[in-house]
């Protein structure tokens, strides 16, 4: 009995906080994030007759829902959770990252030969260095996430090819 607005808090708060919490520690496998889409969608539009994709939810508030795009968060916290890996002296994050030379931010990162396949996330925070700065000195965590997370939001949208759904109310 709940509303489009309160199902999306709904999927915002609860279904996914668990999501949240272990994609800083794991990144999720493309079968985790379809059918944590999946279960999105059913809970979003179940019972609709129309149900439009949830490309169309993720847009801002000034004509959207503002639902949060699972993947590119996902991509935003282990960013974040790396990068504070890498900042600690001592940890065998800094280690690897100094051992095959991922610390350094370059323009066309060609790391893929040299990160081993088992460990394709640390690829990813490679590729994503070149997108995503550095936390500045008065940016907080908060609006550093928000910053990484709409970065990787819109070039996922780039790659993908998503397109806004134009509707319009009578």
């Amino acid at each position: 009995m709940l509303t489009l607005d309160k199902r999306i808090k709904f999927v915002h708060e609860y279904l996914m906080a668990r999501a949240w919490y272990v994609s800083q520690i794991y990144p999720p496998s493309d079968v985790c994030v379809r059918q944590l889409s999946t279960t999105i969608s059913w809970f979003v539009w179940k019972g609709d007759i129309f149900s439009p994709p949830l490309s169309t939810l993720y847009r801002s508030k000034g004509g959207g829902w503002d639902l949060t795009n699972l993947p590119a968060k996902t991509h935003a916290l282990l960013l974040y959770r790396i990068r504070q890996q890498v900042m600690k002296q001592g940890t065998i994050t800094l280690a690897w990252m100094r051992t095959w030379g991922l610390n350094a931010k370059g323009a066309n990162p060609p790391f893929r030969d040299v990160v081993p396949e088992n460990l394709e996330y640390l690829l990813r925070f490679a590729m994503d260095l070149a997108y995503v700065d550095e936390k500045g000195l008065m940016e907080s965590k908060r609006a550093y996430k928000r910053r990484a997370y709409n970065t990787l939001y819109n070039i996922s949208r780039g790659v993908t090819g998503i397109q806004d759904m134009h509707i319009s109310k009578i």
